[in-house]
């Protein structure tokens, strides 16, 4: 919530290719707010392929393929 008490909405952008992951505050117009000093705003997923490989199987699995 910002200092009136209205709601923001978080945008989250990831690459499906490096794992990194970027992600923004959005006003109630849809805006990208700028980030707040010495905010990170973006991270990758630790053990990215491992992880991308282990949903891949996962959902591999699900379909009846091997």
């Amino acid at each position: 919530m910002d200092k009136e008490g209205k709601k923001n909405h978080l945008a989250i952008f990831t690459n499906t290719e490096t794992g990194k992951v970027r992600y923004f505050w959005q006003d109630n117009k849809g805006n990208l707010l700028p980030p707040k000093e010495g905010t990170l705003q973006e991270f990758t997923i630790p053990e990215f392929e491992t992880v991308k490989s282990t949903f891949a199987d996962g959902l591999n699995a699900l379909k009846g393929n091997k």
